[in-house]
């Protein structure tokens, strides 16, 4: 190759390359730019409106007889008869017979008594007679009035206290002869019994053990700060509030209805919670029983607002404000006051205007004045 070949052939490469890059780029096809598309969110609304509403409280708790009574023996004597609904689990009506003692002893004791105190009254008559001719004869001999002596006034004294004493005595026997008999102090049933025919039993011996069936009760405990829903207050006689107990029985949904009747004595040391005692009549009589152990779900009926907006608790964020689409379809975000959260809704005290729009959906990006659509289904 030629000196003068060396110098040429590179640089027609060059200019070669260059012609064919120009004439490449100018026959290439033309792609027109495209402007990136911006996607609106879909997002569901819900129009608010408010109305009264009634608070109500929820909370829960374990049924209980309203009493409890556990019968003792007061005197020492053998058992002769037990009624034979006296079984745990069975009712007995109030003042039934529930147990029988052998009264023979009491019997003599009560006969001793009232021959005791006639014999106390035939003295104290035979003391006045004796008494009544001292004075007659004294006024027939002496001068002014008699003395206490010739009177007899001791004496007299003496016999009318053993009259009370006897009368005393009698009333004691009397009183040992009727609690040899166990009656039921109301209507009850029965959770246990002690004793049965032929037991001695001695006083002060436990004999059967009875809860109330007239009525039962439920505590239920609140925070304080739902007190002021319930407009209750505590150490005072609290208003009847209704209650509703519902509670799963044999896979089915029980219902009782109650009331407030009073508060517990002092709050929980646990958790600082006050206690409201409900009570429910009857909670024998309905188509499932109320028995106690039932754990239960109470509804306390509280106080009526005119005015207060409810929305799904979903919609509340955890900074206390709501998403509001406004008349421009776009974002606002406003804070609210709660003022009770209760299941899956809350209810707003403020901050909300009737026919307010309220975003339902959540978004992941939120920037307020961010153009929104509704969705279809909205």
């Amino acid at each position: 190759m030629t000196p003068l070949l060396k110098v040429v052939a590179p640089v027609v490469i060059v200019i070669g390359g260059f012609a064919g890059a120009r004439w490449l780029n100018e026959t290439a096809p033309q792609v027109p730019a495209q402007v990136p598309e911006v996607t609106v969110p879909l997002v569901d609304i819900l129009s608010v409106q408010s109305a009264p509403r009634t608070l109500l409280v929820h909370s829960h708790g374990e049924a209980m007889a309203a009493r409890h009574v556990q019968l003792v023996a007061e005197v020492s004597a053998r058992v002769v008869w037990v009624a034979p609904e006296l079984e745990a689990g069975d009712f007995v009506g109030s003042n039934a017979a529930l147990i029988r003692f052998d009264t023979t002893d009491y019997e003599l004791a009560e006969a001793g008594a009232e021959a005791r105190l006639a014999q106390a009254q035939a003295a104290l008559q035979l003391e006045e007679a004796e008494a009544e001719i001292a004075r007659a004869d004294w006024a027939e001999h002496g001068e002014g009035p008699p003395p206490a002596l010739v009177a007899r006034e001791p004496q007299l004294a003496r016999a009318n206290a053993d009259v009370r004493a006897a009368q005393a005595a009698l009333d004691a026997a009397l009183r040992d002869l009727a609690r040899c008999e166990i009656r039921a102090p109301f209507d009850s049933r029965v959770e246990s019994r002690a004793v049965t025919v032929a037991s001695f039993v001695v006083p002060g011996q436990g004999l059967c053990q009875l809860a109330d069936s007239a009525a039962a009760e439920v505590m239920v405990p609140v925070r304080l700060s739902e007190l002021a829903f319930l407009d209750l207050s505590l150490g005072q006689d609290p208003r009847p509030l209704s209650v509703r107990l519902e509670a799963e029985v044999a896979g089915a949904n029980a219902v009782w209805q109650g009331q407030v009747v009073r508060t517990g004595a002092s709050l929980d040391p646990r958790n600082r919670m006050a206690s409201l005692v409900v009570r429910v009549d009857a909670p024998y009589a309905g188509p499932v029983a109320l028995v106690p152990g039932t754990f239960v779900q109470a509804t306390v009926e509280g106080r009526t607002l005119p005015s207060l907006h409810s929305i799904p608790r979903s919609a509340l964020r955890d900074d206390g404000t709501v998403l509001i689409l406004d008349a421009q379809d776009r974002l606002e975000i406003r804070p609210v006051t709660l003022f009770q959260r209760t299941g899956d809704e809350v209810l707003i005290d403020s901050g909300l205007r009737d026919g307010d729009r309220l975003i339902t959906t959540p978004l992941v990006t939120i920037v307020p004045g961010m153009p929104l659509r509704i969705s279809t289904e909205a």
